[in-house]
Order: structure tokens, then C-alpha cells, then sequence
């Protein structure tokens, strides 16, 4: 979805605000639920046959699709978060793109359009977890069918993540829940459409872009991937690419900024 084009990632704890002012995407494919908001007018998202237009948009995981419009703000939560729970709730028994215009009535949805100038310039901007919070909220209020995940799908989730880097071992975990690995993981997919193997791609990549904010020069590739926990530059490049369609090259580029956005209170 990156591409020359200037703009900013927002890396928070538990999401990343991507905003730039591309004008198109396509083959775009995230494996865990997205919101994104058109700043500059309607934009149009399709997918094979299907077509929708709208301001805002939720993206539903594992499914293809391509859009044209002028400026994007891409809200993309960590998945097992509230936000990822809330947005894959709102959007799993669809195939296609959903426009969602009750959410544009969202008061921090219309400050995130008003000040899409200012976000653009990497800023940082002490509003935007509270905002991003606000976002949680409606979703969830404007979701019928959000029921919690598997407890011990959770609880692996957790403590992948306190733990991380260490991912420990996944027969250890299982059997601590009193499950086999198998079922351990079927419950986990179950829980958030996502694998174990997927959800610690999220992690390394969220590492990586946190390195990246605090970096004092723009990291090269092969310093974020190890920053990161990847074996490599390749293995980075693996990752983001099945994730947002982005090369690693793409997201250090020169005219790409990265803020780091710490948590509310």
C-alpha cells in the first residue's frame, strides 16, 4: 500500500495509524481486521465483483481487495486487542469491504479527517490515543455479535506477548492449559482467525516499528529485522509483505516518518 508517496506511521501499544496520501492500492491482503478513513472526499474499495464506496471503511481479514481515492488514514489494530476483537466482530460474516457511515458521525473519526494536514507531518500528537480509545468505543457499540475469545486462547495471546521475545515452548503452554498443541491451536484460530505463527509475525513486526520510532537515524533494513526478532532481512521483508503488501524498503523509506505514540495517562 506504501509507496513513494510522504506520510507517517503511528506506531501506539496496541495499533498503528498509517497516514499518507496515496491515491490508489491494490492486492492488498491484511490477515487481521483494518478501519481505514477517506480525509479528502469518498474513496472506492473493490473486490472481484463487488464495489463500495464511502469515507469510512471496514476491512474484514484474509481478503483481497484494491481502492482508489485521494488520502488514506489506516487504522490498523495488534490482533487479540479489544479493537482487532471489536473490528473482526463487526466485519466476519463479510466478503467484501463494508462502508460504514455511522461511524463517520464518530467525533474522533471527524477530528482525525480535520486534522489529517497535521498528522501527515509526523507530529506527534498527544490526542491520538485518547482518540484512537474513542474509535474502540463506537466500534464496539455499533457491533452485534462480539462475543469474548477462548480464555486460554487469551491467555496464550498474553503471555506471548509479556514474554516477548521469548515465545517459550508451545507443548509447555498447551499442556499447562491441559490441551494438546493441536487443539491448542485450533482454539487460538478459533478465537481470532489468525495462527499462533501469524500472531508472533505481528509481535516481531510491532518491534520492529518501535525501533524504528526511537531509532536516532533512519534504521537500515537489516537493523530493524534484528531489532525485531527476525533471523533476517528476508524474513521482514516475508512478513510485512503477507501483512500489508509493503516491502521493508518502502516503510524506511526517506519521505516516511515514524512517531511513536505512547498510552493514555
Amino acid at each position: 500500500m506504501m509507496g513513494d508517496e510522504t506520510g507517517c506511521l503511528y506506531v501506539a501499544r496496541d495499533w498503528l495509524l498509517y497516514v499518507s496520501e496515496c491515491q490508489s492500492y491494490s492486492g492488498l491482503k491484511n490477515n487481521a481486521p483494518a478501519l481505514s478513513i477517506s480525509p479528502r472526499g469518498t474513496w472506492t474499495v473493490t473486490h472481484g465483483s463487488s464495489e463500495t464506496t464511502g469515507r469510512v471503511f471496514l476491512h474484514p481479514p484474509n481478503v483481497e481487495r484494491c481502492g482508489h481515492g485521494f488520502g488514506v488514514i489506516a487504522l490498523w489494530p495488534l490482533p487479540c486487542t479489544p479493537l482487532s476483537m471489536a473490528l473482526y466482530a463487526a466485519t466476519k460474516n463479510s466478503v467484501a469491504s463494508i462502508s460504514s457511515p455511522e461511524l463517520l458521525d464518530c467525533k474522533a473519526v471527524q477530528k482525525l479527517i480535520a486534522l489529517f494536514p497535521d498528522l501527515l507531518k509526523g507530529h506527534q500528537q498527544d490526542w491520538l490515543a485518547e482518540a484512537i480509545g474513542s474509535i474502540e468505543v463506537h466500534v464496539t457499540a455499533i457491533t452485534k455479535d462480539l462475543r469474548p475469545p477462548d480464555t486460554r486462547a487469551m491467555g496464550l495471546a498474553t503471555l506471548l506477548r509479556r514474554n516477548f521475545p521469548s515465545q517459550g515452548n508451545l507443548g509447555d503452554h498447551a499442556q499447562k492449559l491441559g490441551l494438546s498443541k493441536e487443539r491448542l491451536r485450533h482454539v487460538f484460530v478459533h478465537s481470532f482467525n489468525l495462527r499462533i505463527s501469524q500472531y508472533i509475525a505481528w509481535l516481531k513486526l510491532h518491534a520492529t516499528l518501535t525501533y524504528a520510532c526511537s531509532s536516532l537515524s533512519k534504521p537500515t533494513v537489516t537493523e530493524a529485522a534484528l531489532a525485531g526478532e527476525f533471523f533476517d532481512a528476508a524474513h521482514l521483508a516475508n512478513a510485512s509483505s503477507r501483512m500489508f503488501t509493503t516491502r521493508p524498503s518502502e516503510m524506511l523509506a526517506e519521505t516516511f516518518h515514524f512517531v511513536a505514540v505512547p498510552d493514555v495517562g
